[in-house]
């Protein structure tokens, strides 16, 4: 291409490319060499370089610092929210041992009762079929849990044996 708009042959063109690369390599290897140790212009490059470094370092370091900051204020939210949910557990804590103890008081009220109404069931023998009927219950409701249904059908007519013997 270059031979046709200058109009010169193909082997011209490489002998004058050869002749060109050959000086302007010296010369600019030279100058590239000074201008890498001696130019003003150089050190001004190296320095808009590097203090773009310390910049990026400076941003970084304070976006660090930023989220830390909003960490520490995130984790104050935290203590926060937590001191709210352990105040909460310990009043819902209160009121399920305060029903406990009401539904206890209502038992205890319950059996009273019970005893005043009919003085016989007092008698160790009764107090021991009951106890004896309670025990059969719970079995009965460990077996259904544990899906044991041979076992809960005997714990059934046990129970309901017991029952009879009651009453």
């Amino acid at each position: 291409a270059r031979s046709k708009a200058f109009s010169f042959s193909e082997d011209d063109v490489k002998a004058v490319t050869k002749v060109v690369n050959d000086y302007a390599k010296k010369s600019w290897e030279k100058t590239a060499s000074l201008w890498r140790t001696d130019s003003p212009g150089n050190a001004a490059i190296k320095e808009a370089i590097e203090s773009e470094k310390e910049e990026a370092k400076q941003k970084q370091a304070a976006a660090d610092e930023a989220k830390r900051a909003e960490e520490a204020g995130n984790d104050e939210e935290r203590q926060k929210a937590l001191a709210e949910l352990e105040r909460k557990r310990a009043a819902k804590r209160k009121r399920e041992e305060e029903a406990e103890q009401a539904r206890l008081r209502r038992k205890k009220l319950m059996e009273e009762e019970r005893a005043k109404r009919d003085p016989w069931l007092n008698f160790p023998s009764v107090l021991d079929a009951e106890r004896k009927l309670d025990e059969l219950k719970e079995a009965r409701r460990e077996a259904n849990a544990k899906l044991e249904f041979d076992l809960s059908t005997q714990l059934t007519k046990d129970i309901s044996a017991q029952e009879r013997e009651i009453g």
